[in-house]
């Protein structure tokens, strides 16, 4: 096994979280708009991305651990330290670079997780204003005269 290949599978990791925080500020974008056909379609290329993510993590730790290394981030600092001395910067600004867009694409993430739940209380307000609105009017006669209201109406509150 060679160090080149754990540096193979480092610049291929920082090309998929390239592309997944491209994607993860799309699905902000589609979020905000209520896009869902297109949400759809870029919930289905998050999911292919990040199984590719998964099977390039599982293969550098496996590439590493054959190396005699740890599987953190220490080991990974010291594999890359017994680099020739010519490719150590290089190295470690790759696994810097790495660490930073994981980072990015969890706060992009929790983002998108937070508006997705503002979305989802506005659209519950909003159902509600719907379902309140519908009773306050079945409430009255045409006169203004007070009626007897059924809650199975519609459906809405049942």
């Amino acid at each position: 096994m060679s160090a080149a290949l754990v540096l193979n599978t480092i610049s291929e990791a920082c090309h998929f979280f390239i592309e997944l925080e491209n994607l993860l500020n799309q699905i902000h974008y589609q979020l905000l708009s209520r896009d869902i056909s297109r949400l759809e379609l870029s919930i289905k290329e998050q999911s292919r991305l990040l199984n590719k993510i998964r099977q390039n993590t599982e293969l550098r730790i496996k590439l590493v651990e054959e190396l005699g290394f740890s599987n953190d981030t220490s080991g990974m600092k010291q594999l890359l330290s017994t680099l020739p001395e010519e490719e150590i910067e290089t190295a470690m600004a790759s696994w810097s670079r790495l660490e930073s867009g994981i980072r990015h694409c969890q706060e992009l993430n929790k983002l998108n997780g937070r508006v997705q739940a503002r979305l989802g209380t506005v659209t519950q307000r909003l159902i509600g204003m719907i379902d309140d609105h519908y009773y306050r009017l079945s409430t009255y006669s045409s006169k203004g005269v007070p009626v007897a209201v059924k809650t199975a109406q519609m459906g809405l509150n049942a």
